[in-house]
């Protein structure tokens, strides 16, 4: 099975979790962080005072008891969390009848989607995943790649997210502006900006920024490379 990677607004997503012990606990914190509308979450076993104390949110709603398939009605994604092997089954294969996307715990196949390990240093997010071969591979790759990207990479995207929209808003046209997005990402420049990162030195980088914007951008540029880290 080769999974589809994609990346999704979950703004407006209506969303399900079945079950509230550890693992469920850890999908609703990042569902919540991802700024999802409204999340139902169910659990028989969870009082609702324990619940609210862990989270309190206007787009949570908890409620103590089993799941039902009408809990699948205008749901966007759903996670069978529970630590119940029949139940995450039940959850799945009604999800499946219906055609929505749904993520099982312990039985990754019967859903239809597995959560990537991801590492989130704004503005990148990098996600990975194994295909269920080895999430503990998975996780010492994701804590490789957070050291390596954090060497030069994160800086860098900051500084072009910052960049953007004043270069946008020069009137260049989209070639030029792909030209300078393409050379400002070009092995040279990454190099010498990793090498800047790691000396606090930016010299060299300016000049090489300057080479390839406009010269009204220039007085904004030492106030770009501020604050990188």
């Amino acid at each position: 099975m080769r999974y589809y990677p994609l990346f999704l607004d979950l703004t407006q997503a209506r969303c399900l979790v079945i079950g509230a012990g550890q693992v469920g606990r850890r999908k609703i914190a990042t569902l919540l962080e991802c700024g999802v509308d409204d999340l139902l979450v169910l659990d028989p076993f969870v009082a609702p005072s324990v619940f609210s104390a862990n989270f309190e949110s206007p787009h949570v709603r908890f409620e103590q008891r089993t799941f039902s398939e009408g809990d699948l009605d205008g749901k966007t994604l759903i996670f069978a969390c529970t630590s119940s092997r029949e139940v995450n089954k039940t959850v799945a294969a009604a999800c499946r009848a219906r055609n929505l996307p749904c993520n099982s715990i312990d039985a990754p196949r019967e859903g239809t989607f597995i959560i990537p390990s991801c590492i989130e240093k704004a503005p990148l997010t990098v996600a990975l995943s194994t295909g269920g071969a080895s999430p503990a591979l998975a996780r010492v790759m994701r804590q490789d790649l957070e050291t390596w990207l954090g060497e030069g990479y994160v800086p860098q995207a900051r500084f072009l997210e910052k960049l953007r929209p004043l270069l946008l808003g020069a009137g260049l046209g989209s070639e030029n502006n792909a030209r300078i997005f393409r050379e400002l990402s070009a092995p040279e420049f990454r190099s010498a900006f990793h090498t800047a990162v790691k000396t606090g030195e930016y010299a060299d980088v300016l000049r090489m920024i300057q080479a390839v914007v406009p010269p009204a951008l220039h007085t904004s540029l030492k106030e770009l490379l501020n604050g990188l880290d």
